[in-house]
């Protein structure tokens, strides 16, 4: 069977193919007005066949962020009807007298209860009537989707299944299914989030299960695993970071190979940067925010701001030059791309050199246009006063700080320091800024994969099939963890169906007193950690990353979770596809002046050491050695650059 990983972006659609021929690479612009468009086409276009697709896609994301959902309803229990607009009564600029605060995607009309209570016990304190069921059914029949989230539901689900058995037509999604956590606000978004997106995405993901080249689609979680195409479409919510989630698999994959065990995931693509932490494995987090919403879901902890290779320079009311975060997209794109686009962050590496005249995208992009790009970065340098290649390099290190700002924010968040990660830079534009980003915070390694464009691709390849379970114990009386965790360690193996996969645990713990927990390992499935262990464990990731442990103080234990992996089958590592430039040199502004930089392909680069100024072009990326940084071979075909100083 083929395998063939497909990375859905704003910008670009990248395709890694394994079959008997060996492993190939390839890109094509993204279709977003039709999602499913540049992946069949790929998949058509190769004349591929018998295909276990790997995908990780926006397409949840994207219908969420745009409000392009579907009509939803939301049930809850009697009296709570108003929780997703109470939330959680922060406000998120502090400052602002009129703070307009992120609402769902529904309105208060949207909203039913049904009178019925449960305990946080999981005791039912009282049932629903048939009669009340009914009603709650009839007035919600007219919704594409609706949401039930009653309270305490993921202690016992009774109450909403009883009401999902007398629902028909629309799309339904269960809190205990989707969330079967604590915190009803943010279980309510998780929940209402994913009915809002499933018929759009039980029609994508079924439209490519269609297709009569694909046997078989896994498609990855935000998680950092492969579910089945089931899975997906019960919980289309897991995949909202599932692209991101590719990427730091891959760069984790790569920093075990190249002996960096604390390394920094940086993925810098056309519409977006994503940036997360790892620190021996790939770190998570509870909380996901989409949209200004938050809501409960145990991820890969991917921070991603809106700046990429796409993102629009302007200038603000004051003058001020901004950077992101709308983008050109896949179209119109760059004024380079000649279609009429805006100045983006594209036109200002094309100004200043560091994009000479080569085809996109391995030449299946479409053809640049120097001219529309200084033409268009002009405009801003007009009225900044400056030089084209001042304006531009003006934008580029705005880019710059704010995705250095990210970097800063999911290691210090952590308790870590960046200066002692390596940078693992990669995307379509990744390794154009990962030395500067990486000088702007003071790392001094930066490692660029053999096939940046489209490693988050060969993450899908690399990940394993996962399946995670997940329960909350906080005051319900249990008092031994272990059977608990057991029983959620078997529910995982059913899920990946294979009774020797390799389960981990984990559990989710707070000092008496505090609101957010902090999650620790407690071990394997087989070999479970000691409550002692468990608890010396979280003692010391507290005080890592607040500063303080408080080991007189009793702890609480709230929810405990199972991962179950399957590995995948080997995948070799690939190889990048170069072309000889025109010219060994290429003329580039940096810093105020002009250079003349080395210009050589990544193949020749891969075996020799090369010290910047340099630009190493390959089909799917271009790299940046800038002044002082030196560029060797590395493991798995990578490229190593160290700082050495100016």
């Amino acid at each position: 069977m083929t395998r063939v990983g497909v990375d859905t972006g704003g910008t670009f659609t990248d395709f890694l193919v394994l079959d008997e021929s060996g492993l190939r690479s390839f890109k094509l612009p993204s279709t977003p007005t039709k999602p499913a468009g540049a992946l069949l086409s790929g998949i058509s276009d190769r004349a591929l066949s018998s295909v276990r697709l790997l995908h990780g896609t926006t397409v949840g994301t994207n219908a969420i962020l745009e409000g392009k959902v579907a009509r939803t309803a939301f049930v809850t229990t009697e009296g709570f009807r108003d929780i997703l607009f109470l939330a959680r009564q922060t406000r998120p600029h502090l400052y602002e007298f009129e703070p307009e605060l992120p609402r769902p995607p529904l309105s208060e009309a949207d909203c039913f209860t049904l009178p019925e209570r449960m305990l946080h016990t999981g005791d039912a304190m009282r049932a629903p009537t048939p009669e009340e069921v009914e009603k709650v059914a009839s007035e919600v029949s007219g919704y594409d989707a609706v949401a039930v989230c009653l309270l305490f539901a993921y202690a016992n689900p009774a109450h909403e299944l009883a009401l999902a058995e007398a629902i028909h037509g629309p799309y339904l999604s269960l809190s205990h299914s989707v969330s079967p956590e604590f915190r009803e606000y943010e279980r309510a978004v998780a929940t209402v989030l994913n009915a809002a997106i499933g018929p759009k995405m039980a029609s994508y993901l079924s439209e490519i299960g269609a297709a009569s080249a694909v046997r078989e689609v896994l498609v990855m979680s935000s998680a950092g695993g492969l579910s089945p195409l089931a899975e997906c479409l019960s919980v289309p919510i897991s995949t909202v970071t599932s692209g991101p989630a590719a990427g730091v698999t891959a760069a984790a994959a790569l920093a075990a190979r190249c002996g960096r065990p604390n390394a920094i995931s940086f993925d810098m693509g056309g519409t977006s940067t994503d940036v997360s932490l790892i620190a021996g494995r790939s770190s998570f987090t509870d909380i996901a925010e989409i949209g200004g919403l938050e809501l409960r879901q145990h991820r890969i902890h991917v921070h991603t701001i809106g700046t990429g290779g796409g993102s629009i320079a302007s200038l603000d009311a004051a003058g001020a030059l901004r950077v992101g975060p709308k983008s050109a997209g896949a179209d119109p794109g760059p004024a380079y791309y000649g279609r009429g686009g805006p100045v983006t962050v594209t036109d200002a590496f094309v100004v200043l050199g560091l994009l000479p005249d080569v085809p996109l995208a391995g030449g299946r992009g479409p053809s640049g246009n120097r001219a529309e790009s200084v033409r268009s970065v002009s405009q801003i340098a007009s009225a900044l006063g400056l030089s084209v290649e001042s304006a531009a390099e003006a934008i580029l290190r705005a880019s710059v700080s704010q995705m250095a700002g990210a970097v800063r924010r999911v290691s210090a968040e952590q308790g870590f320091d960046p200066a002692s990660f390596s940078l693992i830079a990669f995307g379509g534009a990744g390794p154009l800024v990962g030395c500067l980003v990486a000088e702007e915070v003071s790392i001094r390694e930066v490692i660029v994969p053999s096939v940046p464009g489209v490693f988050s691709a060969y993450g899908l390849l690399l990940a394993p099939e996962v399946a995670e379970r997940s329960a909350t114990i906080l005051g319900r009386g249990i008092e031994d963890p272990f059977v608990l965790w057991q029983r959620l360690a078997a529910r995982c193996r059913e899920a990946v169906a294979s009774q020797s996969a390799a389960v981990t645990l984990s559990a989710d713990l707070r000092y008496r007193g505090q609101s957010h927990t902090v999650s620790v390992s407690a071990g394997f499935g087989e070999a479970p950690l000691s409550i002692a262990e468990i608890e010396a464990g979280f003692h010391a990731a507290h005080e890592r990353r607040f500063g303080i442990q408080h080991s007189d103080r009793p702890v609480e234990w709230v929810t405990l979770r199972a991962r179950a992996e399957v590995p995948a089958a080997e995948v070799p590592s690939p190889s990048p596809t170069s072309h000889e430039p025109s010219s060994p040199t290429v003329r580039i502004h940096w810093g105020g002046v002009g250079l003349d930089a080395a210009c050589l392909p990544r193949l020749r680069a891969d075996g020799e050491t090369v010290l910047g100024p340099a630009v190493i072009l390959q089909d799917d990326t271009t790299t940046f050695v800038p002044p002082g940084w030196v560029s060797a071979p590395g493991e798995a075909g990578s490229l190593v650059l160290s700082f050495v100083g100016v």
